[in-house]
């Protein structure tokens, strides 16, 4: 495995974890006139995203200068204070658009948010507002996901009572042949692990909206790793070596890869608050009762038409 990049001293701020160049919207995954709004990009840390699918309300003069709510955060309170890079606190996977939530110091992809039920469903009005962490299901924070092997924040394959698990941003990132995450002509909200593709209905198959962001292996760590890592034709993993066949092994490699980055996003981040003498932030959760935890779990299955027509709404 490669060594990571070199933290910075503490005399200077870390660099944000730069978005790969992209004129998707790492929300939707959508480009620029597909919703008739405009994308807009950080100008420190480079994410995209849609004015509506990140709740914004700006004119003209102000996209050129436009700052994400998390590196707004970083520059205000950095030049004063030891100050961490905001990161998901549900989920342990870096970059991606943030949004502060309701406690202090307390951060949250917007995808975690659009697509953990209990999050989604606690928004009272757009999606400018501080979403209540407090309502997370703790229980979420012991799961593994199946692709990176990283814990916490994870949703669940859809099918029956599957407990496979993984992140939001890991299964966006994911070909289908790993995983599916999407939405249906009527959109309903998908997400299958591997084991249970053929659960989606053949009858939506040609209706279906896939969901992948590709916009991660443009990353230079990526490139570089993948570079040390040569393409070969043997029956094995170029990155861990595994055996594999030659139907499984682009998606093996791309799991491999995905669990790399995660680590080395872990890892970053571990090094950055031990350079800072920090803390990792927690969730203060509300209690709740385990049984009706569970029975919202599933029953928010079958809500998925509701709140995914009221997901692309916001970006129409």
């Amino acid at each position: 495995m490669s060594r990571p990049a070199a933290i910075p001293c503490a005399s200077a701020p870390p660099p944000p974890v730069q978005a790969a160049v992209s004129s998707v919207c790492c929300i939707c995954m959508e480009h620029e006139e597909v919703h008739g709004t405009r994308l807009v990009q950080c100008r420190r840390c480079a994410i995209c995203v849609h004015v509506k699918c990140y709740g914004l309300r700006l004119s003209s003069p102000d996209a050129a200068t436009w700052l994400c709510q998390s590196c707004t955060y970083f520059s205000a309170t950095s030049a004063t204070a030891p100050t961490v890079s905001p990161q998901c606190a549900v989920c342990p996977i870096a970059g991606g658009a943030l949004r502060r939530t309701n406690q202090r110091d307390v951060w949250c992809h917007v995808l975690c948010i659009n697509w953990i039920p209990e999050l989604f469903h606690s928004l009272k009005g757009g999606f400018d507002e501080a979403v209540d962490i407090s309502l997370l299901d703790k229980s979420r924070s012991a799961l593994r996901c199946l692709i990176c092997g990283l814990r916490g924040g994870c949703i669940q394959c859809v099918s029956g009572r599957c407990a496979k698990a993984f992140h939001v941003l890991c299964a966006f990132r994911c070909p289908s042949s790993l995983l599916f995450t999407g939405y249906t002509a009527d959109f309903q909200q998908i997400y299958h692990c591997k084991l249970h593709l053929s659960d989606v209905p053949s009858s939506l198959l040609t209706s279906k909206h896939e969901l992948v962001d590709t916009s991660w292996l443009q990353l230079p760590a990526v490139q570089t790793y993948a570079k040390e890592h040569p393409v070969t034709s043997e029956g094995k993993c170029r990155f861990c070596s595994a055996k594999v066949t030659a139907i499984n092994k682009d998606g093996h490699e791309t799991q491999c890869l995905l669990g790399w980055l995660a680590r080395q996003d872990a890892l970053r981040r571990k090094q950055e608050l031990h350079r800072l003498g920090l803390k990792p932030v927690e969730i203060v959760y509300k209690k709740k009762d385990t049984m009706l935890l569970a029975s919202r779990s599933r029953a928010s299955i079958n809500d998925k038409q509701h709140r995914c027509a009221s997901v692309l709404n916001v970006a129409l």
